[in-house]
């Protein structure tokens, strides 16, 4: 690879860290950002929804961020703001980690440089790098998965029985993945087959566990958790709080206990493939299959039905914010279509505008009645539609007017704050 090719990722990485930084909110966040807020400030490894709504990773490099703030004597505005900053970090390094897989499964530049765009002005990406969101730090390190899974195959098709070093680098990535986020699990499956396929032959057992091993290294931080709610409560309730935690009813739901939040969440998702389907639209015949594409187009399609068979009926208010993955897939599998693009500046500034002026229209045109009652002084159509926060100070002004500092503001309701 040129060494101009190398610096495409870089390049990409450091524009979208700039484009939610300059937009990701300065205060107080609503929903799960506030509370992720609070844990970071006050230390709570753990949380109160159960082990699989931990996140360990996520909490713990936020107080990190949080410990280096007020080392450097920045006072509570500083800190809120840096939690927040963090996402922004976290996000980009999703994006230019993705360009970089993209370049190894489609062998195109362009086609990176292409979906990169796609996947960063994407609503939902946009919106999870201006809070603080452990789904941008759990999007980065499933590019990473992504980034080692492609380059398994790249080389040839023999390539596919050698690479134990690869498998287990993907088994690392991927336990350090389940320790920020559960959704690391669904592409368990997969790797476990294509691993299968690469180790086969002698000592096959022996290389299992081996990546299994390195595997709990990644995810120790959770099977700490583990350990202790064994001690706890036992081993059955243990196994509840990591799979599941408070969720269990949502995990094995069937049907939406609301229609109207579910009808939200399928219009914010469709706003979030929106700029990508804009991309696609106008791009060419993929050229002839890289080895990559060959040999690992049906391993991700798999992967892709079962993140997207997740997605659709996970009934959880915040449902659309669970697509992250599902949508890197999807453009992952058709960046070969842009593996010929001769001029991708225009197709470039299509994309930067449809992630720009989408969300304007949405907001203009979604119903009125969409506040549910519960965040005083949000608007909810607005809060949803625009992916840049660093105007909502909505949650941040409920706060500090009725000195809620020491509150998780993230579910707060109209009659609970007085």
């Amino acid at each position: 690879m040129k060494r101009s090719s190398r610096l495409v990722p870089v390049l990409l990485g450091i524009l979208f860290f700039l484009l939610y930084l300059s937009t990701c909110q300065r205060g107080w966040c609503w929903q799960d950002g506030g509370l992720f807020q609070r844990r970071i400030f006050s230390g709570d490894i753990e949380g109160s929804f159960g082990i699989a709504a931990a996140h360990p990773v996520f909490i713990m490099l936020g107080m990190a961020v949080d410990s280096v703030c007020r080392m450097l004597g920045g006072g509570m505005g500083a800190r809120i703001f840096a939690t927040n900053a963090s996402s922004a970090l976290w996000m980009a390094v999703a994006v230019g980690v993705f360009a970089a897989a993209v370049r190894r499964y489609s062998g195109s530049g362009k086609a990176s440089l292409v979906c990169a765009f796609m996947l960063g002005f994407a609503h939902m990406t946009w919106w999870m790098g201006t809070i603080c969101e452990a789904h941008a730090l759990e999007l980065a390190l499933f590019a990473v998965e992504l980034y080692i899974f492609v380059g398994l195959a790249r080389e040839s098709h023999s390539s596919m029985r050698t690479g134990d070093g690869g498998l287990a680098c993907l088994a690392f990535a991927s336990g350090l993945h389940f320790s920020v986020h559960n959704l690391a699990l669904l592409a368990l499956p997969v790797y476990a087959f294509v691993a299968w396929r690469m180790a086969r032959g002698r000592h096959l057992a022996a290389k299992f566990a081996g990546f299994a091993g390195i595997w709990a290294i990644g995810a120790s931080p959770v099977l700490y958790l583990a350990v202790r709610e064994i001690s706890r409560s036992g081993l059955l309730a243990a196994v509840k709080s990591v799979l599941v935690g408070s969720f269990g009813s949502e995990v094995v739901g069937i049907l939406p206990p609301s229609p109207k939040i579910f009808l939200l969440n399928c219009a914010l998702a469709a706003l979030s493939f929106a700029v990508p389907f804009a991309g696609l639209a106008i791009a060419k015949r993929p050229r002839e299959r890289t080895p990559a594409t060959a040999e690992l187009r049906v391993p991700l399609a798999v992967m892709l039905a079962i993140h997207t068979l997740f997605l659709v009926r996970y009934f959880v208010p915040d449902q659309a914010f669970f697509l992250l993955p599902t949508l890197a897939l999807w453009i992952l599998l058709m960046s070969p279509r842009f593996a010929e693009e001769r001029c991708p500046v225009r197709k470039l500034l299509l994309i930067a505008a449809c992630g720009v002026f989408l969300p304007l229209i949405a907001c203009h045109v979604a119903p009125r009645g969409l506040d549910r009652g519960t965040h005083p002084g949000r608007d909810d159509a607005k809060y949803f539609a625009i992916p840049w926060k660093f105007n909502e100070d909505s949650c941040d002004r409920l706060v500090k007017e009725r000195g809620l500092e020491g509150v998780w503001a993230g579910y707060l309701h109209a009659a609970d704050a007085h």
